[in-house]
């Protein structure tokens, strides 16, 4: 998976990425390019990107993310004097995700084994509506086309449930040295809204079940 960078990198990247693609996607999908859905110009890019692959007969990989670099992608285009290309709102955000959720997974209705996605959020509106999406089109969930995606230690019972429910689902695990691994996790932490929402439903849950272990053992021990 080729992750994706500032605007002015990932025109690099994406050609680099589809040549990539051309040379070891052709039996299965073995590269796979990032999408950021907060910038406006997304979903012509990955309409773009999956038309001129298929043409050559080969897969197309995809990531969906939303994006970690609003703050400073916004203040580059301030100081430099070109439009803003990231989203007005979290709702153009959202929406185009949706979007992107199902250009791919029509996609895929259509021909599962020259595509596959990675539907990488920490959203539950989003997971539930790719999920609901996979049972619209009758897509397999461990068919191996549709996989979800989350941070290690961060909406862990979102992927937990995933998989207990058999969705294809794995942990994105940083590694390296602190100066390295703390910006990374501070951009998620503090430009993802999900991810704070989900840190207080995760230890609301927490505690919930805690005690729903604790309460009978009280109760039968009679403690109370």
């Amino acid at each position: 998976m080729v992750d994706a960078e500032y605007t002015y990198i990932n025109p690099a990247l994406n050609l680099l990425t589809m040549s990539m693609m051309l040379a070891y996607n052709t039996e299965r999908t073995v590269v796979l390019y990032t999408y950021q859905n907060y910038l406006k110009h997304t979903d012509m890019t990955l309409r773009r990107d999956n038309d001129y692959i298929s043409s050559q007969g080969v897969c197309f990989g995809a990531k969906l993310v939303r994006g970690a670099y609003m703050l400073s992608e916004r203040s580059r285009a301030e100081t430099l004097h070109y439009p803003d290309p990231v989203h007005s709102t979290i709702e153009d955000t959202a929406k185009m995700y949706g979007q992107a959720v199902d250009f791919m997974f029509g996609r895929i209705r259509q021909n599962p084994e020259s595509n596959t996605v990675i539907v990488a959020t920490h959203n539950e509106i989003a997971i539930e509506h790719a999920m609901a999406r996979m049972l619209d089109y009758n897509i397999a969930k461990r068919g191996g086309s549709i996989m979800f995606a989350q941070i290690f230690g961060m909406g862990d019972y979102i992927t937990y449930t995933l998989g207990k429910e058999g969705f294809l689902a794995y942990k994105s695990i940083p590694y390296g040295s602190l100066r390295d691994t703390l910006p990374y996790l501070s951009r998620r932490a503090q430009e993802n809204r999900a991810i704070l929402q989900g840190t207080r439903r995760e230890r609301e849950l927490l505690k919930a079940a805690l005690l729903d272990r604790l309460w009978p053992k009280i109760f039968t021990k009679g403690c109370i």
